[in-house]
């Protein structure tokens, strides 16, 4: 663009160079005696097309230099992030090798940074289990949030376009369509002047404009890259407690199976007189409490419904989409176990958090962004050029000089603002300098605040494992075992109902504690997740 502009005014330049410069000097002696005064309606009779044809000339030429400037500044078009249609995916940015690569960043590093954003890739959730694959597309599809950061990200796209353009060229346009009030010179009477301009920041201004346009483009895409993280990473929070209250409603059902089974041995027992009534009397108590646990987990279960039915439903007064039923989550399916993918290394983990958390990366772009502010302020030390060329075109037609030629006047010139005011450059570079210490100190507590939360997720996965471990290795299998064992010696009249109910209820416990510490184990997997930037359900 600025080449093209440069071109012209060098083309310009070169028409003024093989033409003699006209005199424009009012001497005293070009004026020592008058032409008769000749009556203009006299005059335009005797030339009819001498005054026309001037200006046709003047026109063509003034257009053609308007044409050729007009083009030559034409900038090019916004990156433009559609999101008109939804889609059941989520953007994840592929520069995830710059911040792992950066030891120490430093206030004088300006990274090179493109006119254009960063390409962004769209990731599938193709590997997510079926029901909640869908379910995280639906709520950033509707999510508001996502859709104004979206919209955030297409304004900033399209102001790159707007810093890289140069500005309009000047146009000036003077005639004297009046005699006698016109303007007289040596070479001859003048019929129009025109003049054209383009002002020319200095050397590397755009591009650090650019650059700053650039760099906030690239903090939109990781803005909008955690805003949908966090929606997906809600959803999976609130899928975790529907798959709870789903489990522990089955084990309580299950538990009612048990207990019908045992008062009917219960009865079986009275009847052959090798039991008591109280025995029949015990297990009723014990299914009367069962099944008001059971209402108290089926009204779990709709608050977990209707949780996640409110991610779903975020935008619901959003007019561009439709309400989300929360009756379609009667058929969401449910998986028996959750998925138990075994625990990433530490160092894999921290090495993708810290390379991969859009949060770092938003922190880091607006370092770049600032590094090139600096670069800016720096530029501004220098002047801005203005290249300027004009076309006066003359005619010996009623001219005042005796010496008239007729020759046109042909002008190139240059002006460019004194950069004298420098308590307010220098401020302004102290301001812009600040900025980017600021933001390098806020990356780096970002950097920790990561690894912090990192570490102490990490612990509590860990520690679930082993539990779940202990669990299902040793507790519940022991506990199980013992229940069999104890339900036949009731019958064999070894052991008492009482008994048996107590170790029945410290295995309901148990179970309840087990499927508690997976879903707690997915819901800890699902925030270290979103700390790593995965896009997948795991």
């Amino acid at each position: 663009m600025l080449e093209t502009t440069q071109d012209s005014i060098s083309r310009i330049g070169s028409v003024v160079t093989a033409f003699p410069m006209n005199r424009r000097d009012n001497a005293a002696e070009g004026f020592g005696s008058r032409h008769p005064v000749v009556d203009s309606r006299t005059e335009l009779m005797m030339h009819p097309g001498s005054y026309w044809s001037e200006i046709g000339r003047f026109s063509t030429l003034a257009g053609f230099v308007s044409m050729v400037l007009g083009f030559g500044c034409r900038a090019s078009q916004p990156v433009i992030f559609s999101a008109s249609q939804p889609s059941p995916t989520i953007v994840h940015r592929q520069k995830t090798a710059e911040l792992s690569a950066i030891a120490k960043p430093t206030p004088e590093r300006v990274t090179e940074t493109t006119s254009h954003a960063p390409p962004i890739q769209q990731v599938s959730f193709a590997t997510s289990h079926g029901g909640l694959a869908e379910l995280i597309a639906m709520a950033i599809s509707r999510n508001p949030e996502v859709e104004a950061a979206r919209k955030e990200l297409e304004m900033a796209s399209a102001k790159i376009p707007q810093v890289a353009s140069l500005a309009d060229p000047m146009v000036d346009f003077v005639t004297w369509p009046i005699f006698p009030n016109v303007e007289q010179q040596v070479g001859g009477r003048m019929i129009a002047d025109v003049g054209i301009s383009q002002e020319v920041p200095w050397a590397g201004k755009r591009e650090s404009r650019v650059g700053q346009a650039s760099g906030e483009v690239s903090r939109l895409q990781s803005k909008l890259i955690a805003i949908e993280l966090q929606v997906a990473n809600e959803v999976k929070q609130a899928f975790a407690d529907l798959w709870l209250a789903t489990r522990k409603l089955e084990i309580a059902k299950d538990d009612h199976r048990f207990l019908e089974g045992l008062s009917e041995l219960a009865e079986t027992r009275y009847a052959t007189g090798n039991g008591g009534q109280q025995d029949i009397l015990r297990v009723k108590s014990e299914l009367g409490l069962n099944q008001a646990e059971q209402s108290r987990m089926i009204a779990d279960q709709k608050m977990a419904k209707a949780e996640l039915a409110r991610v779903l439903s975020n935008s619901a007064e959003n007019s561009s989409t439709t309400p989300f039923d929360p009756s379609a989550l009667e058929s969401i399916g449910l998986p028996e176990w959750l998925p138990e993918p075994p625990l990433p290394k530490w160092d894999d983990v921290s090495a993708q958090a810290l390379a991969a958390n859009p949060e770092l990366h938003a922190r880091w772009a607006e370092v770049q962004r600032d590094q090139w502010r600096v670069k800016e302020s720096r530029l501004n030390y220098y002047p801005d050029l203005t290249y300027s060329a004009g076309w006066g075109a003359m005619t010996t037609n009623r001219a005042m000089s005796p010496v008239a030629d007729g020759i046109d006047n042909l002008t190139a010139g240059v002006s460019f603002n004194l950069p004298v005011r420098r308590a307010a450059r220098d401020a302004a570079l102290q301001e812009s300098e600040s900025q980017v210490e600021k933001g390098i100190s806020e990356w780096q507590q970002q950097r920790d605040k990561i690894t912090r939360d990192l570490q102490q997720i990490y612990s509590i996965l860990e520690s679930l494992e082993s539990q779940l471990e202990q669990y299902r290795n040793t507790i519940l299998p022991s506990l199980e075992q013992a229940l069999e064992i104890s339900t036949t010696a009731y019958e064999a009249n070894q052991v008492t109902m009482s008994e048996l109910i107590e170790l029945r209820r410290e295995l309901l416990k148990l179970r309840s504690q087990e499927r508690e510490l997976q879903a707690q184990r997915q819901k800890r997997r699902a925030d270290l997740s979103w700390l790593m930037a995965e896009m997948d359900w795991q």
